[in-house]
């Protein structure tokens, strides 16, 4: 749209800024990897079996960048519990006047024991240092989801746990077959039940 609109200049400039490989795909906009696949699917394990998500703390701070804090959100966000946290629990205000209320403070956050995500973006690799990190706190098709959700068109290799060692893939399994030996059991019982005398 910019492209279109503004020139290929500007183009080719936001996706700098967004650290987005633009200059290549501003002929053929179009996007395959948006269409659905049986391994994005993950996203439905995930939110069905997923009840052990890890709690992560989003540090806020005065004067930080808008851009990187809704790509942690947005990566993140599906996987994972986040809470912002702030030192004082007082309002943030954005590089660009955003205001923000943190819903932990420090203090708070380091008593409960969970784990904070790092306090400053690397500009030079955002936004895929979080998807990296999401493959290595979560597993690498919860990354690749990620990636295809927010339309990144190139990811670097993640490392991480693969399809093989998904949790919430073998959830609904053992939910299933726990729920068969309990019909077996119950059937058992009631029909090894004595029958009831007439009256």
């Amino acid at each position: 749209m910019i492209d279109r609109l503004r020139g290929r200049a500007l183009a080719l400039q936001v996706a700098r800024a967004l650290h987005y490989d633009g200059g290549r795909f501003l002929d053929d906009p179009t996007m395959p990897q948006l269409q659905l696949r049986p391994r994005d699917a993950i996203i439905v394990l995930n939110a069905a079996f997923g009840w052990d998500r890890a709690a992560l703390g989003v540090p806020l701070y005065d004067g930080m960048e808008e851009l990187p804090l809704a790509a942690i959100y947005d990566t993140y966000a599906p996987s994972f519990a986040l809470f912002s946290v702030a030192s004082a629990g007082g309002m943030i205000t954005t590089r660009h006047g955003l205001h923000l209320v943190a819903r932990r403070t420090s203090r708070e956050w380091s008593a409960s024991g969970g784990m904070l995500l790092p306090s400053r973006a690397d500009d030079q690799r955002f936004p895929f240092a979080a998807l990296e990190d999401v493959a290595r706190r979560r597993d690498i098709p919860t990354a690749e989801f990620a990636a295809k959700r927010l339309e990144y068109r190139t990811v670097p290799a993640l490392k991480g746990r693969g399809w093989s060692r998904v949790a919430t893939l073998y959830r609904p399994v053992l939910l299933g077959l726990l729920a068969l030996a309990m019909v077996f059991v119950l059937e058992r019982l009631i029909l090894r039940r004595p029958p009831v005398p007439p009256a």
